[in-house]
């Protein structure tokens, strides 16, 4: 390994980190805007489905995305999202199983859940 291999990595900036936020569109939206100040804050590229419509069917745009991702930040609560036509899981299922790393979750439960 040479010094310039064994160098730590510094990102020009068009190379941010991409950090890939994953929940449902409608729910926890103040949550998902949130996520996103903070990512930017952090002077990361947050990688957010909603950011505009695009010519490609939803699931390979976001599997392209996740794709492109170094970070995974899932956001949810009650819905599990939305099951299309010809699909056996929601595209947050989806998104979850195409990530092919190591993954690490952190569960909140409501007040009176669970009683």
């Amino acid at each position: 390994m040479t010094a310039r291999q064994a160098a730590p990595v510094i990102r020009t900036p068009d190379q941010r980190l991409r950090v890939f936020v994953s929940s449902t569109l409608g729910e926890l939206a103040d949550e998902r805007a949130a996520a996103n100040d903070a990512i930017r804050k952090l002077h990361l590229a947050p990688v957010l489905f909603e950011l505009g419509a695009r010519p490609h069917p939803p699931r390979d745009l976001y599997r392209a995305y996740l794709d492109q991702s170094h970070i995974f930040i899932g956001i949810y609560w009650q819905s599990y999202g939305w099951v299309a036509p010809g699909e056996e899981i929601s595209g947050l299922e989806d998104e979850y199983g195409a990530l092919g790393w190591q993954a690490e979750a952190h569960l909140r439960q409501t007040a009176g859940a669970g009683s």
